[in-house]
């Protein structure tokens, strides 16, 4: 380990930065394809903070991207791979947080099967420190790492069933409805279903307040529940307490067709509803 090699650092005022030009010359500052810092990440120790701040010029380049014409596109895409080959390299460096984000950035563009590869690697063999990441972890996050996986056609039932055991370290208020509906959803069509987090996310709707839930929010988990073979009395007089105490103005035609055609499939009728 070179003494004198320092991190790649995020370019100071990064975030104020508005255009694509200024962006990627703040970022040429600090990234360069000759640059020898390029490869510290690979062999560093784990207080190597390259991966991470090549997540976060990812995730500025994103932002801007779209202001792209002619040879700039090109050029986006060159700097692109050249921080994922920087995450990728640190890839054992970074927590779900970052890389949900990384690959929320590449997912759909061509050419970065390796950086999925490498993290579906990472979350597979990370073992108990991956899970305590996962506790500290939004629950957004885990949410779009199973869904970046789905689309990427993995289909390592093992991989999600750890992602599906990260998501149930993750305490239970730091979870929204949502949140909830877009993990069940994404795991069911990679033909997952986890008995240990459906009863944890059936525990965290028991103790949700009414100002945590929307139409919308009751209608799409209504509809996951029922999407993974989830009937659990319970659970949907929950919900159905919930659409009785939110404010009749706040549903749409669409919301309450969804609620009440879930409650219809999961055989459960509530009068007062």
């Amino acid at each position: 380990n070179d003494p004198e090699l320092g991190c790649l650092q995020v370019p100071a005022g990064l975030a104020e930065l508005d255009t694509l030009g200024s962006v990627l010359r703040a970022i040429d500052l600090s990234v360069s394809p000759d640059s020898p810092r390029l490869g510290h990440a690979a062999w560093s120790s784990g207080r190597c903070g390259c991966a991470a701040s090549a997540v976060t010029m990812l995730q500025k380049l994103e932002e801007v991207a779209p202001q792209a014409k002619g040879r700039q596109e090109r050029r986006v895409e060159e700097v692109m791979r050249t921080l994922a080959d920087v995450v990728q390299s640190g890839i054992a460096t970074v927590g779900p947080q970052q890389m949900a984000a990384a690959l929320s950035v590449v997912a759909d563009r061509p050419g970065f099967d390796s950086l999925l590869l490498f993290a579906a690697n990472r979350v597979l063999q990370g073992g108990p420190k991956f899970l305590e990441d996962s506790a500290r972890c939004p629950p957004a996050s885990l949410a779009a790492l199973i869904r970046v996986f789905v689309k990427a056609g993995q289909r390592d039932p093992l991989l999600y069933r750890q992602l599906a055991t990260a998501c149930h370290r993750v305490p239970a208020e730091r979870w929204s409805v949502d949140d909830m509906a877009e993990v069940l959803g994404w795991l069911r069509l990679a033909n997952v279903r986890d008995p240990v987090l459906l009863r944890h996310f059936s525990s965290v709707l028991q103790q949700l307040p009414v100002r945590a839930l929307s139409p919308a929010g009751i209608a799409r988990m209504a509809g996951a529940l029922v999407d993974v073979g989830v009937h659990d009395e319970a659970v949907f007089r929950r919900l159905s307490l919930a659409v009785l105490q939110l404010p009749g103005h706040d549903f749409s035609g669409p919301s309450v067709a969804s609620i009440l055609h879930s409650f219809v499939r999961a055989g459960l009728r509530d009068p007062a509803m």
